[in-house]
């Protein structure tokens, strides 16, 4: 399980997915408290990765 505090663009939790990987561990999900937008959650979906967020801010970005 990862867990994130908040997440922008999900290209860290893409590097710790693939450290994750490397490492032969087996990934259950991604956490993140706090979301600033919506791609990054779809982009780790279509790999199969569980996703919860606590808070989506997602909407309030200008």
């Amino acid at each position: 399980m990862i867990v994130d505090d908040i997440v922008r663009t999900g290209r860290t939790l893409n590097a710790l997915i693939e450290l994750v990987n490397s490492a032969g561990a087996r990934l259950v999900g991604v956490s993140v408290l706090i979301s600033m937008s919506k791609s990054w959650i779809d982009k780790l979906r279509d790999r199969n990765v569980r996703v919860d967020v606590i808070l989506d801010l997602s909407d309030l970005r200008s």
